[in-house]
């Protein structure tokens, strides 16, 4: 747990909405469903009987989680695929090395006049890719 660090802040509700999807479109971060790479890490044990589930692409290439691991389960994408949709995330949104400049670039996002603020609505591997479906975590019907 060293590696990691937290903070917490207090909004308005619904006010989180607006923040996270900001967040999203920001980072694309791989584990996020609407980036299409490797969604499921966020899911709760299901029965393999319920919804007819899928293995999330997390679980494929982490397997770990006991109950995803249940035989009746099929892969959700082949980890050829996973590993590709996750090279490409990151050859199209590379890391941020330069704080200032990203602590700007999220700033701007928040400024009310009218400079204008690039912000991509399509996922970094792309709009005609799958992402989850209602059968697998992340999907429609995912709570």
């Amino acid at each position: 747990m060293s590696d990691f660090l937290s903070r917490r802040l207090v909004c308005a509700t619904n006010a989180q909405l607006v923040a996270e999807k900001h967040l999203i479109r920001t980072f694309w971060p791989i584990w996020n469903a609407e980036t299409k790479a490797c969604w499921g890490m966020s899911k709760h044990g299901d029965a393999a009987t319920t919804r007819a589930n899928k293995r999330s692409p997390w679980d494929v290439v982490h397997p770990g989680r006991a109950w995803a691991l249940d035989e009746r389960l099929v892969d959700s994408l082949a980890p050829t695929e996973i590993a590709q949709r996750i090279a490409d995330t990151l050859a199209r949104v590379p890391p941020r090395r330069d704080h200032a400049a990203l602590l700007e670039e999220m700033l701007a996002g928040f400024r009310q006049d009218d400079s204008p603020v690039e912000e991509r609505d399509e996922a970094p591997v792309g709009e005609l890719v799958a992402g989850p479906g209602p059968d697998e975590a992340g999907g429609a019907d995912d709570t």
